[in-house]
Formats: C-alpha cells, structure tokens, sequence
C-alpha cells in the first residue's frame, strides 16, 4: 500500500503517544518511538491508532479525517495506584485505618488476590491478616470483597499499638521503603542525564529515555505506599523525581512541535 503525502496533525501525534504512554509499553511502544523520528505520515498515524483501538487502549468516535479518539474510562475495581495518589494529595488527618479479615483456607484463592490489592493500595502488615494505612480505603475494600465468603473488620484510630511514638519502634519500619531512594535516584539520573542535542538519533535517544523513565515510575508508583509527607524523612526523593520526568517529557514534546512543524 503507498503513502499518502499527507502529514499526521500535531494533535493526532499527541494523542497516540500519550495514550502508548500512559497504557501500554514494550515493542509496540518502542516502534511507534522510531516511527515518530522516521518520515511520519498520515497512513503510519491512523494505523496505529486503529491498532490502538482494537486492543482497547483507544475509543474512536466517527469515521476517516473526522473521527476523535480519546482513551477510554476506566471499568471494573477503581485503579488503586490512582486513588492511592490522590489519597496522599490530600492533607492527612493523623487518624490511621486498620483492616483485619478472616477468609476460610478454602478460599485461598481470593486470600491472595487481596493481598495483591493490598499491596499496590500501600498497606503495610500489622499480622497475618492484619493491615494498616493512613488512608481510608473502605469504599475500595467493600467493592474487592463485595458477596465474598469470610468476615472482615475495619476500624479507624488515631493511634494503633507500635505507632505510638517510642523510642523502640519506628512508625515507617512497617512499610518497606529502605530501596525507594535509591530507586527514585536511578529515575532522577535517567532523566536528568538524558542525551542533550538537537540531532535525529539525540532526539530518537531522549524519547527513548523518557518512555524508559515512565516505565520505571509506574513501578515506583505501584511500590510507594505514598505515605503522607509529615510522615517521611525531609530529603523524601519522589517530588524530586516527578518533577525531573515531567522536565524530560516537556523538552521531547517540544521535539515533537519542531518536528510537525518542519
């Protein structure tokens, strides 16, 4: 099939690497990075836009040069990892949520999966089957356990046992944070050494650094139980790293204009 001469909107180009961006990565996503540094036509753009939809990353609305594509709402158990930041923008009331449960051995299966919820929502273990979080997630828990087979208890406190100020215990030694810094300094280093220039494979090379650096953030999101700031030491690194991210993805987006514009 031959190209058309037509050249992608800046708007289309947008669109599509803002949703690879945010919805999928690997080879696919890698592709469209060397596609973008190529000679992008109207043809590459709408394919990988369809492709796009057909994997559900995309919703379409209207046909050819008409149509709109915006990526879709999220269906199903809300996105924990979303709420849990917006959860730890809010000013935090001092007041902490324990949740303990008490699901039969026979339902193993739904033991771990909510363990695996627990997790990403940043809890930290008091016991076996005792959790805790500065955070209210009982709307959340209520959906994951909703006509389960068990008993569950979620109580709200202002102190709970060893977080009470001691000169034995550490309130943060229940949540797993010794390897965050240093893997918040590894994100900040990825972007802030970005190559520097204004040549194709220095263009190509800094995109590429920036896909790389929102992969490695969507894990740190995953494993950062974005505990509320009074809580964490003053030199905490995740602003630090968001910010130098969003620094690397304002400079290749503004790659992109050059190159539309040219």
């Amino acid at each position: 099939m031959g190209k058309t001469a037509k050249k992608p909107t800046y708007g289309e180009i947008v669109d599509a690497t803002w949703a690879l961006r945010n919805s999928a990565y690997g080879r696919i996503l890698l592709d469209f990075v060397d596609l973008a540094w190529a000679v992008v036509e109207e043809i590459d753009v709408r394919a990988m836009l369809r492709y796009l939809v057909r994997r559900g990353k995309l919703e379409r609305n209207g046909q050819g040069d008409a149509a709109l594509y915006r990526v879709p709402a999220p269906t199903g158990l809300p996105n924990v990892v979303s709420r849990k930041i917006e959860k730890s923008r809010e000013p935090w009331q001092g007041r902490w949520h324990v949740f303990s449960y008490d699901i039969p051995t026979t339902s193993n299966a739904l033991r771990h999966r909510l363990v695996r919820h627990l997790h990403p929502m940043g809890f930290a273990s008091l016991g076996r089957s005792v959790w805790i979080s500065p955070y209210d997630w009982r709307d959340e828990l209520r959906d994951i356990l909703a006509n389960q087979p068990g008993r569950c208890c979620y109580m709200e406190c202002t102190t709970v046992g060893p977080l009470e100020h001691s000169t034995e215990t550490n309130d943060l030694d229940l949540w797993e944070l010794s390897d965050l810094p240093r893997r918040y300094g590894s994100l900040i280093r990825r972007c802030t050494t970005a190559p520097k220039g204004r040549s194709m494979s220095v263009r190509r090379a800094r995109a590429r650094a920036l896909l790389a650096a929102h992969k490695q953030l969507a894990e740190l999101d995953r494993l950062d139980p974005m505990l509320p700031r009074r809580l964490l030491p003053e030199d905490w690194p995740r602003a630090r790293a968001v910010r130098a991210l969003e620094a690397l993805r304002m400079h290749v987006e503004e790659d992109l204009r050059t190159r539309t514009r040219t």
